[in-house]
């Protein structure tokens, strides 16, 4: 670019550069190059999966699992149905989440001490078995997290998990339409807001929802207080249809 006799005035927001004719002439104005965003890097994550999974297999490693099971009072076979694993690099227990049956999106972090977080990279997603939900009429409970998911396979019930209280909320959605969907909110505020946002998104879709709360923290922690199969059912079976309004979900103490 030519800039004799002219003298520069300043550059732009967009990478422009104004510039002034030295006998103050109309201003001229030259567009810098446009700025090039490289996409994202796509990442197989099934691998990744496969290998942390393979990894509980070495036999110190699934009896320090057992262990974990023990503490968070879920069946060790019910956090694998969930697909958990174990991160060697991470230090940390590993849970997949997924878009649909066959896309893992990301992967959740447990580390020993409990602090939660995710594989760098991952993308939110949901909890549970990658599979497609079989029945004419299938009643799915929506969690929140990996364990209470587990914790409600364990009781007998067809679930999913979101992996935060507002997570995966579009995702689910759009998964809905065959669906009797029972969201299982956590005790606490951030918690029932989010499943009443969740139950707006869903119910013109599904063919139901409801949301119901546990008489105790969350599902993992009404399981360790004695949740059966039944007392469950009472709960779900007793909660009425969500209408589209904000509602305080059902508690059975």
């Amino acid at each position: 670019m030519d800039t004799a006799g002219y003298r520069q005035v300043k550059v732009d927001g967009q990478g422009g550069i104004h510039l002034v004719p030295e006998d103050n002439a109309k201003p001229v104005r030259f567009q810098a190059r446009p700025r090039v965003t490289k996409p994202e890097p796509q990442i197989d994550w099934a691998p990744i999966q496969d290998k942390f999974y393979d990894a509980m297999l070495e036999s110190t490693r699934y009896e320090l699992a057992g262990e974990l099971a023990d503490r968070l009072g879920i069946g060790l076979a019910y956090l694998r149905l969930v697909g958990m694993g174990w991160s060697e690099g991470h230090g940390a227990w590993s849970f997949p989440m997924y878009r649909n049956e066959d896309n893992v999106s990301g992967i959740r972090l447990r580390a020993p001490n409990g602090s939660k977080y995710a594989v760098k990279g991952s993308k939110d997603g949901y909890f549970g078995l990658p599979i497609p939900l079989l029945g004419d009429n299938p009643q799915v409970c929506i969690c929140e997290g990996p364990t209470d998911t587990a914790a409600m396979w364990q009781l007998g019930f067809t679930a999913i998990g979101r992996p935060s209280c507002r997570g995966a909320s579009a995702l689910i959605a759009s998964m809905c339409a065959d669906w009797h969907a029972v969201i299982v909110s956590d005790q606490d505020s951030p918690g029932r807001k989010g499943a009443d946002a969740l139950a707006k998104m869903m119910y013109r879709n599904a063919k139901s929802v409801k949301i119901i709360e546990p008489p105790h923290k969350d599902v993992r922690a009404w399981l360790a207080k004695g949740a059966t199969h039944a007392s469950v059912a009472f709960l779900i079976e007793n909660a009425r249809m969500y209408d589209g309004k904000a509602q305080v979900p059902s508690i059975s103490k």
